[in-house]
């Protein structure tokens, strides 16, 4: 359909924070002058075409008088124009003295107008209010060209040409669709005025060309089925398939290309603005530079707004006001919640930086919907409230789809892809091997892990500390908890394919073109590796008649499903992606922490001094401060930022937002950890605020939520405390690199410490940071 199509567009949807505001005056003003029909069903089929939101798109920065006036004029814009979407716009004449009418109202206001004129004559009042005699002017002829365009317009439907071409249509387009008019408007509640000496130049008069254009072939484009139905001729994808016998495909394809070419001449534009603003007043120079932006508002709101409105979708007519009519859907009123269309670049970004997530949740708040080109929405939750209604209440019926990065490795059969029974079965099978009993018994042996890990350090040249901490992690997760009875040799050899494993994807994802073949194929060998050494074991195991331990394996293999091998493979390589990298890298973060704050580290030792010299494993681990230590430093920074993606299976209604089919809901953790309400001075770390307890699930969820909470969230904890406790009893136990401001890099579906901070163990006199 092509009201699905997107449009690759590299600037970031911006909202106006005064919609919810400026949408409730817009609808007092259409009754006021009567282009709205009394009750609850005009207003309500007048909102699903979202002419405010249009408005907030198009000026995120108006103050809400401004904004009020943009609305007012979307929603007068609606009213006017499908008044010619009936015989009106089919009759030339009528059309003439209509718009002529309306012109005439610029200049000479007359008694008793129609609601229409009426309507106009308003916001021509506010939008000529404090602006310049000479803006003023300007803006009359943009609006007279807009009006005068109509008479052309009726033509059109009635089945002629222009002619010139594509080149003279989308001339035709830029007045139609009130580019002129918009562009002004955009001065108008920005405060701002736009120099002639550069208002008047080829620069900024390309670039006006260009957004009319690229806001055109977008409208054309999702608007097409409509005005087919209606038999509308003027619409240049349904010409392109007319015309040059194009199919549907085919059309919206060639609409991309156009589209594209455009954006990168106006990209192009935008060095030239700035070039011909050095030689402007530095007021001037503002006013320029405001334009520039505001063009990319009107093609990135438009974009956005012309695929989630209803205004395009097939319609019938609803009578509204005594001289006007709209049409508007009768289809679904909900959408996907608002939100940004990002450029790839951005996606990358926000994977990278979860400060892009809390630059959305400021501008959207605790629910918004980044589109993605080519891929289902994405629908990210930020706060108890929406997590509640949206996730929680259908937590069994969304399907897991597991971490995009390692989708691949973990195989089709995973249980972090699987929803309702079948998932439930698993995790009563995998997660009491990693909590609990078992768990308790195992302590003290990962303990030993750990301090090995640690103390083999000694001798070597320094590493990065998140090496260090993936390699121990590693190692505790090919111990008995997995495996009862490994060979040294295959353990080895399990690790350091599952480590390839890792580095090949992470460090391939930002790798530049031409070395990203060779990651591949480091991937692809490792992944072999891994997934013979495993398939052998549990072919072993079996034969063995191993499943009586509380081994992982031990449990799957003697599980009443009787699982194949490949099956349990991907089990074991669910567990062992999670549970090595999450543990690691909270470690690292809390390693750091612990070097960067000599206070918390003292508080620390203070509390591992006061214990039984025998005192094991999980005595060490009950520790409050050292608890609260490792709690805070999976919050700052937000070590898991997003929790795994779960798609919608089952269309359905919530919270006032329609989510359909193949759209992916995503818990923004980084929103939750970073509420202010909930952790005040939320950036600093501050284990004291864990002291008195650890906040609910929904506002502290470092190890995600729901049904697919983490299964070795309790062994994580576990390995992160008996870390920071070996660390501080090691008297040479160092970090270089830990005496600046954290610079946390991606790592996966982490953050974890850049490659500057290392670890080492070395002699009293080496150069360290502690």
């Amino acid at each position: 359909m092509p009201q699905n199509v997107e449009f690759s567009l590299p600037w970031s949807l911006r909202i106006n924070p005064h919609l919810d505001e400026a949408r409730a005056h817009n609808l007092k003003w259409l009754a006021r002058f009567g282009l709205l029909s009394p009750g609850e069903e005009a207003a309500a089929a007048l909102l699903k075409w979202q002419p405010a939101e249009l408005a907030a798109y198009f000026f995120p920065d108006a103050d809400l008088d401004g904004l009020n006036l943009a609305c007012d004029l979307n929603g007068w814009y609606g009213a006017f124009d499908d008044q010619f979407d009936g015989p009106l716009g089919r009759d030339p004449r009528k059309v003439a003295d209509a718009c002529a009418a309306l012109i005439a109202e610029m200049h000479q206001p007359s008694e008793n107008p129609a609601p229409i004129v009426a309507g106009f004559a308003d916001i021509w009042r506010r939008w000529t209010d404090g602006m310049s005699a000479q803006w003023c002017a300007r803006a009359a002829y943009n609006w007279s060209e807009y009006f005068a365009v109509f008479l052309t317009e009726s033509q059109l439907r009635m089945g002629l040409w222009i002619a010139g071409g594509d080149d003279a249509y989308m001339r035709q387009r830029r007045r139609a669709i009130s580019a002129g008019p918009l562009n002004d408007l955009a001065e108008r509640v920005g405060g701002f005025e736009v120099a002639s000496i550069a208002w008047y130049s080829l620069t900024l008069a390309e670039m006006r060309e260009i957004a009319a254009d690229v806001v055109t072939l977008a409208n054309d484009t999702v608007s097409a089925e409509r005005e087919e139905a209606i038999g509308e001729h003027a619409n240049l994808l349904l010409t392109l398939e007319r015309r040059d016998g194009l199919t549907r495909d085919g059309a919206i394809a060639e609409m991309q290309r156009r589209t594209s070419v455009l954006v990168a001449r106006f990209l192009a534009l935008e060095d030239q603005a700035r070039t011909l603003s050095e030689s402007l007043l530095a007021e001037q120079r503002y006013g320029v530079a405001r334009y520039v932006t505001a063009l990319q508002d009107w093609m990135r709101g438009n974009d956005h707004w012309s695929r989630t409105s209803s205004r395009y979708v097939l319609t019938q007519v609803v009578p509204v006001g005594a001289d006007a009519a709209m049409t508007t859907t009768t289809t679904c009123p909900f959408s996907l919640p608002p939100g940004p269309s990002p450029s790839p670049e951005e996606l990358w970004q926000l994977e990278q930086d979860p400060s892009l997530l809390e630059r959305y949740g400021a501008i959207y708040g605790d629910l918004f919907t980044v589109q993605r080109p080519g891929r289902p929405p994405r629908v990210f939750l930020g706060s108890p409230h929406r997590i509640r209604n949206i996730l929680l209440r259908r937590d069994q019926e969304l399907v897991g789809m597991g971490t995009s990065i390692y989708r691949d490795l973990i195989g089709p059969r995973s249980m972090l892809k699987l929803a309702g029974a079948e998932h439930r079965r698993l995790r009563r099978i995998v997660m009491p091997r990693f909590a609990g009993p078992a768990l308790a018994r195992r302590g003290d042996d990962i303990h030993r892990i750990i301090a090995d890990g640690l103390r083999g350090l000694r001798g070597q040249p320094p590493q990065p500390l998140a090496t260090m901490t993936i390699g121990i992690t590693a190692r505790v997760m090919t111990s008995p908890l997995m495996f009862s009875q490994l060979a040294d040799d295959v353990r080895q050899g399990i690790e350091t394919a599952i480590l390839g494993v890792f580095d090949a994807l992470h460090e391939g994802r930002s790798a530049e073109e031409d070395l990203r073949h060779q990651f591949d194929t480091q991937y692809g060998s490792h992944r072999a590796d891994l997934d013979r050494l495993l398939l052998d074991e549990i072919a072993r195991a079996r034969r063995a008649g191993e499943g009586q331990d509380d081994s992982l394996l031990a449990a799957l293999l003697s599980a009443p499903e009787s699982y194949s091998d490949d099956f349990i493979r991907d089990q074991i390589v669910s567990v062992l992606a999670g549970g090595i990298t999450t543990a690691a890298n909270g470690m690292s973060m809390a390693l750091y922490w612990l070097y960067r704050r000599p206070d918390v580290a003292a508080r620390v030792a203070a509390e591992l001094a006061a214990l039984p010299e025998d005192a094991g494993a999980m005595e060490v681990a009950s520790l409050p401060y050292l608890s609260a230590v490792c709690l805070e430093a999976l919050r700052v920074p937000t070590v898991t930022p997003t929790g795994d993606a779960r798609r919608v299976d089952t269309p359905f209604t919530e919270d006032g937002y329609h989510f359909p089919e193949g759209t992916e809901v995503i818990v923004a953790i980084q929103l939750a950890h970073h509420d202010e309400g909930n952790f005040s001075d939320h950036n600093e770390f501050r284990p004291e605020r864990f002291l008195d307890g650890v906040p609910d699930g929904m506002h502290y969820m470092p190890f995600g939520i729901g049904t697919h909470y983490c299964v070795g969230a309790q062994l994580a904890e576990l390995e992160m405390k008996l870390t920071l406790a070996e660390a501080l009893r090691l008297p040479d136990f160092k970090l270089l690199g830990a005496d600046v401001e954290l610079n946390p890099r991606s790592h996966g579906v982490n953050l974890t410490t850049p490659h500057s901070i290392q670890a080492f163990c070395g002699d009293s006199h080496d150069t360290a940071d502690r």
